[in-house]
């Protein structure tokens, strides 16, 4: 396995890739990290350590905590940027505070295309390294 390719599926986790062609966004490309980016995994635990401990019985988090960790995750550690992304008014410049409003509509799906696309940056780095690894296995086979 080529370090070069460990270490270009761990950038890609930590500063993120713009992703596009998320099913039914159009033109809209996002940019993000991948989940268990150092970030968040550091922001999640102290989430979770903050919480009263009715609020996680058994060690594990009521449902409705659950999501507002996961959306103050969604933005502060994962969604980084956007581009095409529009209103009746025009562009819609990119903030953490309107992509928390985003996130968190109810009747919207771009909460789950943020998650599509940091599922998809974590993926092409798996990728990267199983090709790494295939390729290195067909070198050491040929040998």
């Amino acid at each position: 396995m080529k370090l070069s390719a460990i270490r270009s599926s761990g950038k890609k986790a930590e500063k993120g890739a713009w992703v596009d062609g998320l099913p039914g966004a159009g033109d809209l490309a996002l940019q993000v990290r991948a989940f268990g980016n150092s970030d968040y995994a550091r922001r999640r635990l102290a989430l979770y350590e903050a919480e009263p401990a009715e609020n996680r019985p058994r060690g594990v988090l009521l449902p409705d905590i659950q999501k507002r960790h996961e959306d103050i995750l969604l933005v502060e550690t994962i969604l980084t940027g956007w581009r095409n992304l529009e209103d009746d008014e025009g562009p819609i410049t990119y903030s953490s505070e309107r992509a928390a409003e985003l996130i968190g509509e109810p009747d919207s799906d771009f909460r789950l295309l943020v998650v599509t696309a940091a599922n998809s940056v974590r993926d092409a780095g798996k990728l990267d390294l199983e090709e790494a690894a295939g390729n290195s296995k067909k070198r050491s086979a040929g040998d």
